[in-house]
């Protein structure tokens, strides 16, 4: 080789700094692998959660444009109803929205709501009213109570039990926000009260 042997100073000097600079060489050769390693690791858990970030993005998109493709009819207050221009709602009804506003709607596509209860008897309203409460919450129990603003300790309905149902597309529905009772659940949970709900809707929740 080239290092071996008698050689003038200058060359056996060059030699000695490359004999001992091959193991730092090598050395920082595997820690820049490491590195690269490390890096293209880094890069691929960005790339997913950027990923799940727009799938999720994605989804909410998809759920806005289902609920935008909800036609609004009218906006109805109980405050502005009279005797000439008639509210589609009963006032006892209409009350249970919050401020007594609500909109009038035709669903854009088959829609599931939900309906928290207790009694059998209950399932799809109460028994001789066509119009019953419903939701686009799947909650249940405590929390069913607070959004949907049910008097657990007046009327007994502790809604542990959960039913669905597919409303239809192009029905007729009346959305809005519920009103809370005055010393009992808060409300402000989605309500949409539907005129004679059909049993044949139920779907598993």
């Amino acid at each position: 080789m080239f290092c071996l042997g008698n050689r003038p100073s200058r060359i056996a000097l060059l030699c000695a700094i490359g004999l001992l600079a091959g193991p730092a060489s090598a050395q920082v050769g595997a820690a820049a692998e490491r590195a690269a390693a490390r890096a293209a690791v880094t890069a691929a858990e960005r790339q997913g959660v950027q990923r799940a970030t727009i799938e999720a993005a994605g989804t909410s998109s998809r759920r806005a444009a289902t609920r935008s493709a909800d036609r609004v009819v009218t906006r109805w207050s109980s405050s502005l109803c009279k005797p000439s221009t008639p509210c589609p709602l009963p006032a006892r009804t209409a009350n249970t929205f919050k401020g007594g506003s609500y909109d009038e709607v035709i669903l854009g596509e088959d829609t599931v709501l939900y309906r928290a209860f207790h009694e059998p008897a209950h399932r799809f309203g109460a028994p001789g009213e066509s119009f019953s409460y419903w939701t686009r919450s799947n909650a249940r129990g405590t929390q069913a109570a607070v959004d949907s603003a049910i008097d657990v300790s007046r009327f007994g309905n502790t809604a542990e039990r959960l039913v669905a149902v597919r409303v239809p597309r192009g029905t007729r529905v009346y959305e809005g926000k519920t009103q809370g009772t005055e010393r009992g659940p808060i409300g402000g949970g989605s309500q949409v009260v539907i005129d004679r709900v059909r049993p044949d809707w139920e779907v598993r929740p």
